[in-house]
């Protein structure tokens, strides 16, 4: 064998050499995020839950179960049920499916302390979990978080900063009024405008449909939709708010008032118009609470009241 052909087989021999070297740092290294073992979470059922609280830096909303129903704090308003069990369902099913790092700022994920949201679930007999939520990451329905104890950044299944990162009222109750449209015997609608007159439509029910029960005046109202009026009694008998306000800003005289006669008397008040919603109060609920301009007009015009 030639000088040159031994050369070449031992050039040959180091290369072959460094590259199982190289093949077996790459299988072995630490820094492949999949071979980072992932939190152990201890399992627990919806019905163990007795409170949910969101801490974020602008402050603390929690939701608790007392008496049978969830109320949301601060304020202990009642909260919405839909809301909860899907609040109950995540909290449960929650699960990490990923390590994204074990060295970056958390910052970078909104999960430092000023932009963290802390979700804390507990139970009768003390707390069931604690995690932080971040930001939504890039994979689609995965959120960035972090258990407490536990440095690195993790992933999570769905999508979790939309659902907990919310206002009091993003979780209260917003039905204002419930009735049974089928029950209502009597419609009285007025309506007061400044400079027109004052117009009022009263309405009994009889065997063939809704029937004027009072003489039309100065102001009356015009035509009688009745297709109409049985679609506002569905939107009235469900009703739910946009929004409760929560100042003390004074919102006048109300300028459409509608009385509904059942099983019980039923009522709604629309008062003058505020940045493009009407404040509105009703006889099913406690508070203020805004509705829709155009919600006025399903409610007024199949009554004549345009």
């Amino acid at each position: 064998m030639s000088s040159n052909q031994r050369r070449y087989l031992s050039t040959i021999g180091v290369f072959g050499a460094a590259s199982l070297i190289i093949l077996a740092f790459l299988a072995f290294r630490p820094s492949d995020r999949i071979s980072y073992e992932l939190p152990v979470l201890t399992p627990f059922d919806r019905g163990d839950v007795t409170a949910i609280s969101i801490a974020r830096s602008i402050g603390t909303i929690t939701l608790r179960q007392e008496a049978g129903r969830w109320l949301v704090a601060p304020g202990d308003f009642l909260a919405d049920s839909v809301n909860v069990d899907f609040l109950l369902s995540t909290v449960t099913g929650f699960t990490i499916t990923d390590v994204v790092s074990v060295s970056d700022d958390p910052g970078r994920y909104d999960l430092d302390e000023a932009d963290r949201v802390r979700v804390t679930v507990e139970g009768e007999g003390g707390t069931l979990r604690v995690f932080d939520v971040g930001r939504r990451a890039a994979t689609f329905g995965h959120t960035f978080v972090r258990i407490p104890g536990d440095s690195r950044i993790l992933q999570a299944g769905g999508s979790l900063r939309s659902l907990f990162a919310r206002a009091v009222d993003d979780f209260r109750d917003k039905s204002v009024l419930t009735f049974d449209p089928a029950t209502i015997t009597e419609i009285t609608v007025t309506r007061e405008l400044p400079d027109e007159p004052l117009q009022t439509v009263h309405l009994v029910r009889s065997a063939t449909g809704w029937e004027r029960g009072d003489e039309p005046g100065e102001g009356a109202a015009g035509t009688l939709d009745p297709a109409g009026i049985e679609a506002a009694l569905r939107f009235l008998g469900d009703l739910p708010a946009y929004r409760f306000r929560y100042t003390d800003d004074p919102i006048g005289d109300p300028w459409l008032t509608v009385t509904l006669e059942g099983d019980e008397t039923y009522t709604l008040s629309l008062y003058p118009e505020l940045a493009n919603i009407y404040p509105a109060r009703s006889s099913g609920s406690d508070f203020t609470f805004d509705m829709f301009l155009f919600q006025a007009g399903l409610v007024s015009e199949p009554f004549g009241l345009e």
